[in-house]
This record gives C-alpha cells, structure tokens and sequence, in this order.
C-alpha cells in the first residue's frame, strides 16, 4: 500500500491546515490558508477544498493515488453522517453536508471527523500514544477540544459528540460559552 496516499485537513477558525501523506504516517507536504469565517459558508468551503487541491499539488502525488480526503472540524458533528451541526467558533458552517460537498466537489472519497477525535486518533495511530490501547487527549487551539480512544477504539458517544472535553461544565452559571452553555471549560482556556 506504498502507493497510496491521503489528504488530511485540520479546519479551524483562524486557519485550514492541510497536508499529504502516505499509508505509513510519513507526511510529505503541509500548507496553511486562513479559514475566513466572516466571509461566509461557500467561502469557508471553497478554502477546504482549495487547500486540499493545494496540498495534492505540492507533495507531487498523482490525483489516482490519493485513496481519501480526512476533514477534522470542530463540533458538535455527525461523523455518520458527514454533517457539521453547529461549532461554536464557526457558525458560518451550521448544519452543512461538509464530507458530501468536499467528495462532490473535488471527486475523491471525503469523511467528517471531530478535529479532536481526529488529532487524538492521529496520536493513536502514528504518534505519543502508539502502542497503547487507550488514551485521552485536549486540543488547545481557538477552542478547547478533547479525543477518547478506548480499547482500541473512537469513543464518539451515543450522539456522536461523547468527548467533547472542552464543553465539560466547570462553573455552572460561570461564563457564556462559545456553544452558548454557561460555565464551560472552553470558556475559562
């Protein structure tokens, strides 16, 4: 599987990171453009795209060689379904088929993960947590996350959001939070 490659792209609220690598973790480019959320969804979109395409072209790597697109975003998301709900610091995105229009538009295999769960995964895979069966992780960025691998596996809860750590209520009645609770981790970080 040498010849198989994969895009992966980190959607933030300041910045998309997106990057090429192999079947063995090795990356072979990375880039950054600004997300520029107050421009709007179709904006905001055209960025991820843009940045994949950017990043394919970079690393040199043929079109029919990249076996899939990974988007992480912040949540709350449906990974099951490729659909971002209502994240907090980039509402501009509310309730959008993001994995459906990223494949569509595009014309390679897109899946939607929690930028946390997909960081903490990454860890798992390839990085600090190789080797162990179970770990926990925070994301610091322009909001707090958090990613859960037990035994092996994804922890995303009933509702798909299971380990959304930055929204653990702290301080009831505290700070407004970006997600609109009151009291949040995220609201304190």
């Amino acid at each position: 599987m040498a010849d198989v490659f994969y895009v992966g792209v980190d959607l933030g609220g300041t910045n998309i990171k997106a990057g090429v690598l192999d079947a063995n973790a090795r990356v072979l480019c990375s880039l950054s453009v600004p997300t520029e959320v107050p421009k709007g969804r179709e904006t905001v979109v055209a960025n991820i795209i843009g940045a994949a395409e950017q990043a394919i072209a970079k690393s040199g790597v043929a079109r029919t060689k990249v076996a899939g697109i990974g988007i992480g975003s912040p949540g709350p998301l449906s990974h099951r379904r490729g659909m971002v709900i209502n994240p907090g610091n980039l509402p501009c995105l509310k309730d959008t088929p993001l994995r459906d229009l990223v494949t569509q538009r595009t014309g390679i295999k897109a899946t939607l993960e929690n930028d946390a769960n997909a960081a903490a995964w990454g860890e798992f895979w390839a990085g600090a947590g190789k080797g162990v069966r179970d770990l926990v992780m925070f994301t610091l960025g322009t909001g707090v996350g958090g990613g859960v691998v037990t035994d092996g596996r994804m922890l995303r809860g009933h509702f798909e959001n299971g380990a959304e750590l930055g929204h653990i209520l702290v301080q009831p009645g505290g700070r407004r939070c970006s997600c609109n609770q009151l009291g949040c981790v995220e609201a304190y970080s």
